[in-house]
């Protein structure tokens, strides 16, 4: 079960920006308004919280959709809001009350990783005397574009290597390199946020305490992943497949039916497993066994999931490997 919770924490930043930044231009009229403002995940943005996200020129951009509404934090006893990528306090300040961002950057910068060789010199670098730290080219456009210096607060790091992707620390924030993305948006935020708070192990559907109320959506979405346990197994042996179901907000689906088709190299047909149904916690498990497969041969697995009448599928794989 462990296993399965790491599974699952490891895909929600991931499923968030799958599932909601395709409405991202419909929601920026909505930012327009002094109203509170609801998510289409679900979640309230209201009062201070909203006042602070929208002094941004593209709160979407720099902090992302809300992961939560706002609650009293049971740790600081601060009135906070998470977001994709930062998390909100709500302090006292002499002039009343006001947002202050959570060092996220700061908190997560551990370990040591290798250094990218990127020259520091010249005009399109900065220095950070606070720091000691450059910060140059496309992150500095981006630091510079964005109000750097209140959003993401200064760099603590170099450029470094982390999962075969340059990246740099800041106080508030990390800064990504994607050079897949389009030449504009090579520059990317990590969802810090996200990764912090599932992280904490906080159920988000416990959160209840905003001041606003909004009835649950029913289903409309059904977001299916599946992994199995071992990505490389030899013949002859046993295999597990775990699969995830939620809803448009995350929210776990349960009694959804799965059908699973297993296509094995060398055979015509794909093997059906027998269909079966998610948990209260929206996951499912099989087990089956593994035929005689040439070593090095990929099996492919089909995952279809069913509930009320929406139907999403997805798939994973494994390697027969000795």
């Amino acid at each position: 079960m462990r296993d399965i919770r790491r599974l699952l924490c490891g895909v929600i930043a991931f499923l968030l920006f799958c599932t909601i930044s395709g409405a991202a231009r419909a929601e920026g009229s909505v930012l327009d308004s002094a109203q509170p403002y609801q998510s289409i995940n679900g979640h309230i943005v209201q009062g201070e919280f909203l006042k602070f996200y929208k002094s941004a020129s593209d709160p979407l951009l720099v902090f992302g959709y809300p992961i939560t509404d706002d609650f009293t934090d049971p740790v600081t006893g601060l009135r906070t809001q998470y977001f994709q990528r930062a998390r909100f306090e709500l302090v006292q300040s002499p002039s009343g009350p006001t947002i202050q961002l959570a060092n996220l950057g700061q908190s997560m910068h551990t370990g040591i990783a290798p250094i990218a060789s990127i020259p520091t010199n010249g005009s399109a670098c900065r220095f950070f005397q606070e720091t000691g730290k450059n910060v140059c080219f496309a992150f500095l456009q981006f630091y510079d574009g964005n109000n750097g210096p209140e959003f993401f607060g200064n760099p603590i790091s170099d450029v470094e290597i982390r999962d075969g992707r340059y990246v740099q620390y800041f106080e508030r924030a990390r800064l990504e390199w994607q050079p897949d993305n389009p030449s504009d948006q090579h520059v990317a935020l990590t969802d810090l946020g996200t990764i912090e708070f599932y992280a904490r192990g906080i159920n988000p559907f416990t959160l209840s305490d905003s001041t606003i109320q909004i009835p649950d959506p029913q289903t409309t979405v059904l977001n299916v992943h599946a992994f199995v346990d071992r990505a490389l197994l030899p013949a002859y042996s046993q295999q597990t497949i775990y699969i995830i179901v939620q809803d448009q907000k995350l929210a776990p689906v349960e009694g959804a039916n799965i059908s699973i088709k297993i296509y094995n190299p060398g055979r015509s047909e794909p093997q059906l497993l027998t269909p079966f149904i998610t948990t209260e916690n929206g996951i499912s498990s099989e087990q089956f066994s593994i035929d005689d497969i040439p070593a090095k041969d990929v099996v492919r697995i089909e995952v279809t999931a069913n509930y009320e009448g929406l139907s999403s599928s997805t798939s994973t794989w494994f390697r027969v490997w000795w």
